[in-house]
């Protein structure tokens, strides 16, 4: 890596040599010929926009300077040191110190690290010439608020909320008059239920008893006429002559 590194500061040492003898003369000269020839406008591309560039209308050159960039590191450098800026934007973006412009400038910048030449793919440009920006603006202007639709909402929303009460109190009710009936209902199955129970039970008892008063008249009848025909029998005791001689 470090190989490689000293490898990358040559090479880039002899791009700005080139740059400093060869390509900030010649700045200088194109410079000068649009000047001196280009007499009327002409549209040009520039970052992703079309404009009018007339070079005569431009001033002479006294103060001017080609400057050369010197680079500004690798990618993983320039990554950090976007980052740094990054973080630095935060903190005085609460100063209120950091704009739409500012903050722009610094994602611009990281798609260009990123190996994209068109920032405006990726976020709208906040040029206030830009119709883009200007739609976004618009959109979040809003209108001072009126006083009396202020009023109406909050009438409506109390009016939400009373018929929201009643119908949750209407629900309620329902629900428990439900309830009572169900309950009600349940009780009456039951006491159906008891009274099929007694019925059967009385039915049965019923059954039995003149089942046991036939017996104990047929019993009666069998030792009476055991009396008639001669025989002791013990009369009123189970059975047949219990003790009969």
């Amino acid at each position: 890596m470090e190989q490689l590194s000293q490898a990358n500061a040559k090479i880039k040492m002899i791009c700005r040599m080139v740059a400093e003898i060869g390509f900030k003369p010649l700045a200088k000269k194109v410079h000068a010929l649009l000047i001196k020839h280009q007499d009327k406008s002409k549209v040009v591309q520039l970052r992703n926009k079309f404009v009018t560039v007339d070079p005569s209308e431009w001033k002479d050159r006294f103060d001017m300077t080609v400057t050369v960039g010197l680079g500004n590191g690798t990618k993983t450098e320039v990554k950090e040191a976007l980052g740094l800026i990054g973080q630095g934007q935060m903190i005085l973006k609460e100063m209120g110190l950091v704009g739409p412009e500012e903050a722009y400038n610094l994602f611009s910048d990281i798609v260009k690290v990123a190996g994209k030449n068109n920032p405006e793919s990726y976020a709208i440009n906040p040029d206030p010439q830009n119709p883009k920006f200007q739609q976004v603006m618009q959109a979040r202007q809003k209108p001072p608020p009126n006083p009396l639709v202020e009023v109406e909402q909050v009438k409506q929303q109390s009016l939400q909320q009373i018929a929201k009460m009643k119908e949750d109190h209407k629900h309620e009710m329902d629900t428990m008059k439900m309830q009572s009936e169900m309950e009600i209902e349940r009780n009456r199955l039951r006491m159906d239920a008891m009274k099929d129970q007694m019925k059967q039970s009385t039915e049965f008892m019923i059954v039995k008893f003149k089942e046991e008063q036939e017996n104990y008249r047929k019993i009666m009848e069998n030792e009476v006429k055991a009396l008639i025909e001669g025989f002791k029998v013990d009369i009123g005791k189970p059975g047949i002559g219990a003790e009969m001689q």
